[in-house]
């Protein structure tokens, strides 16, 4: 329980942290204007979020809305925004359990 909630914590800092420091990498506002470095970041939090999938890809979504909800302009769309943050912890969600099921495969990270 304790390991997925600080898979929660962190997924939750690192879709935060995707929005907050978006201006500066990508030169967009929002994040999912630069569908590059958006991709990039989700991508990265489920390799390195594996263990728990689920718990990842729900904080990156919840972290995503947090920030979106404490913009001062979310703009006219913010329900269709809201909706796109929730699906794209899906994205993190499934290529967390793409890496957890290639280490199973594979035995990379097998106990001695």
């Amino acid at each position: 329980m304790m390991k997925s909630l600080i898979i929660f914590i962190a997924a939750l800092v690192a879709g935060y942290v995707t929005w907050q420091l978006s201006p500066q990498i990508s030169g967009h506002k929002e994040a999912f204007d630069s569908l590059g470095y958006y991709g990039v970041a989700l991508t990265v939090t489920g390799i390195i979020l594996f263990a728990r999938p689920y718990f990842a890809g729900l904080g990156v979504a919840a972290g995503q809305v947090v920030f979106f909800l404490l913009m001062p302009d979310p703009g006219k769309l913010w329900a269709v925004g809201i909706v796109f943050l929730l699906l794209s912890g899906v994205v993190t969600t499934v290529v967390a359990f793409a890496v957890r099921l290639t280490i199973q495969n594979t035995g990379i990270l097998k106990r001695q």
